[in-house]
Formats: structure tokens, sequence, C-alpha cells
């Protein structure tokens, strides 16, 4: 198998597993309850864009060693580019709501409960 053969297999391979990764994302039901709902959607996206992510990097190894066609060179690139996109986005994100309104060092501390006085009778 030549390189540029390994280059369009691996291609389609991370192709698949990224487009499984949007269509889990779409269509699993969300589980859970509060605040966790639906995380096992957002899991199965992170998990399947790994697995996309393995096999990006292995279609960027293959991909380095293409002499002849620019165009193949270039699509072994863009996987990686999509990977790194998404860590960075999400490095972004989370730094964003870490650093979004922090909480002024004079705020008001919050009132405690009313001590219970009598105890709860049942009828």
């Amino acid at each position: 198998m030549s390189r540029q053969q390994a280059v369009w297999l691996l291609f389609s391979l991370w192709a698949a597993r990224y487009a499984l990764s949007v269509w889990q994302f779409l269509t699993l039901p969300p589980t859970g309850d509060s605040f966790v709902r639906g995380m096992n959607r957002v899991l199965a996206l992170l998990g399947w864009q790994a697995a996309a992510a393995g096999v990006a990097l292995a279609l960027w190894l293959t991909g380095r060693g293409i002499q002849a066609d620019a165009a193949t060179r270039w699509l072994s690139r863009v996987p990686v580019l999509l990977a790194l996109a998404l860590a960075v986005g999400l490095a972004m994100l989370l730094l964003w709501a870490r650093l979004r309104d922090p909480v002024p060092e004079d705020a008001p501390t919050t009132a405690r409960p009313a001590p219970v006085t009598h105890p709860v009778t049942r009828d």
C-alpha cells in the first residue's frame, strides 16, 4: 500500500469517527438529573473526538512523507488542525468560565437561617 492510499484510508477512518461523534451528540437521549443532565452526550462527543484525534495524528505522520501531491499532504493536516482547534476552544471556554465575573472580596456573606425554636409536629 502506498503512502497516498494509506492517507486516504486513514482520512476515511478519521471522517467516520468525526461524523460518529457529531451523530452521537445529536441523537443520544440525555440522561442524568439537574446540572449533569445530558453530560453523557458531551462525553460521547469528546470520546469519539479523542478517537478521531488519534487517527488524525497517525494521518499527519503518514502524510508527512508524501512529496509529489501537495493536495494530499494538506488533506493529511486538516484533521490535526481541527483537533487542535477543538482543544484550544475548550481551553478558552474553561478559561472564560473561570475568569468571568469574579466575586468581589467585599461581597456580603449570606445570612444564616433562623434557629429552629420548636419541633415539627406531624398530624
